[in-house]
């Protein structure tokens, strides 16, 4: 099925059907009678929820963290039902527990046809308690960032009040699709965006991953293709910065469509699957764009500016190793093909070596970011695909990129055993 078949057959159904039909926890199966029919992942999936319903209560009960057990006790709930939203809000305020969970049917990455359909995915965490405690410094710039983005007022959204909780942990495991491909090293979930505009969202950072993807990925790539007298700037601390400011980026700009016939529809929906890459380049040059902002202001140290922009430089070529036709891929070329054409990246092509233009980077962050927020707050898929077919071609330069770097690891996986076995 193609996205425009989906959308012809939608379009005949009734209202309430076509939101069972767009639902992100739904299964879309042919119904026998030349039609389809939307399953709700609760039915589809029941014999594997039902002993997960089980298990999480048993914890449930064993914890003597009151928070965390409403958590699980909402969780398992809601893997029930596939109505998320009590225990995300439980997730997001959860406190002073030792370990966390990131579980249940988040990313979407995966529906090629809408861009809207999530899979399940689990990690277990440890939570580094004084690593977390050092950012919540950051939680009370939301508005401030929100309101400091190069765009039109009619394109802001109102962050007031939200909650925006950070947590630093080491995954102990991970299943479901947090194994399937690319290995996240942070997140910002939950992804819906009636929890973003009435909490906020959680932003967790796996540090045991962060540190195996700079020093397995990020500098053997590094160490190939950016100009020699640059690297001394790449550091695990600036590739952390960058993520960080990523991930706090993905909860600022337009969760729903600003202006247009599609105004008040969510952004991933009108945009469909382009929006997975538009959305984590955003996420990737609005954080660069705060971050300029945030060491104007005092609250990143300014003296290390070079060190954040030349590892996210690093961190562009991890990314697009993925290749194009994947989400952090794309968003990657996107940014690199940009900011050649624009001023902020270099290239030498003599040498193979990229830089960083410090005198002119950060005028093309924020020339970059007011388009890619315009494209999410207008939802014109097709302005996206424009903008794909613009940016995203596999340039000589980026072909020789790919080529110095072939006999590298694209990625970690990781490996785990249980000790007392």
């Amino acid at each position: 099925m193609t996205a425009q078949q989906f959308d012809d057959y939608v379009k005949t159904l009734p209202e309430e059907e076509q939101v069972e039909f767009m639902y992100p926890y739904t299964v879309i199966r042919e119904d026998g009678n030349g039609g389809y029919e939307a399953i709700r992942y609760h039915v589809e999936y029941e014999k594997y929820i039902t002993p997960i319903v089980k298990l999480l209560n048993e914890v449930a009960d064993l914890t003597d963290n009151e928070s965390f057990a409403k958590f699980l006790r909402l969780k398992a709930e809601a893997l029930t039902t596939d109505n998320y939203y009590d225990a995300d809000v439980a997730w997001i305020d959860m406190k002073d527990n030792k370990f966390d969970m990131v579980f249940g049917p988040f990313e979407t990455y995966s529906d090629g046809i809408k861009g809207v359909k999530a899979k399940y995915e689990a990690y277990v965490e440890i939570i580094d308690q004084k690593a977390s405690e050092d950012l919540k410094k950051y939680t009370s710039y939301l508005s401030k960032m929100e309101e400091h983005l190069p765009i039109p007022q009619e394109y802001k959204s109102d962050a007031s009040g939200l909650t925006a909780t950070f947590v630093v942990v080491n995954d102990i495991i991970r299943k479901g699709e947090g194994t399937v491909g690319y290995q996240a090293v942070a997140t910002n979930l939950p992804n819906d965006p009636e929890v973003h505009a009435t909490k906020g969202t959680k932003k967790t950072f796996w540090k045991n991953m962060l540190k195996a993807r700079f020093n397995g990925i990020i500098i053997p790539v590094s160490n190939r293709l950016i100009e020699e007298s640059q690297l001394k700037y790449l550091s695990d601390e600036g590739f952390f910065q960058f993520v960080l400011m990523h991930e706090i980026c993905h909860a600022i700009g337009p969760r729903v469509v600003k202006v247009g016939p599609n105004k008040g529809m969510a952004a991933n929906a009108s945009i469909g699957p382009n929006y997975n890459a538009l959305e984590e380049c955003k996420a990737d040059v609005t954080g660069l764009y705060q971050l300029a902002y945030l060491m104007d202001e005092g609250v990143v140290d300014k003296s290390r500016r070079e060190e954040f922009y030349v590892s996210f430089l690093g961190s562009l070529f991890r990314s697009i190793r993925f290749g194009l036709d994947e989400a952090h891929g794309k968003a990657a070329a996107i940014s690199l093909s940009y900011m050649l054409a624009n001023g902020g990246i270099l290239y030498d092509e003599a040498t193979n070596k990229w830089s960083i233009d410090f005198d002119n980077f950060e005028e093309g962050v924020k020339n970059l970011d007011g388009e890619l927020l315009i494209l999410e707050g207008n939802g014109d898929n097709v302005k996206v695909q424009e903008f794909f077919d613009q940016w995203t071609k596999e340039t000589p330069a980026l072909a020789s990129a790919m080529k110095a770097t072939e006999d590298l690891p694209i990625d970690v996986l990781p490996v785990r055993s249980i000790k007392w076995e």
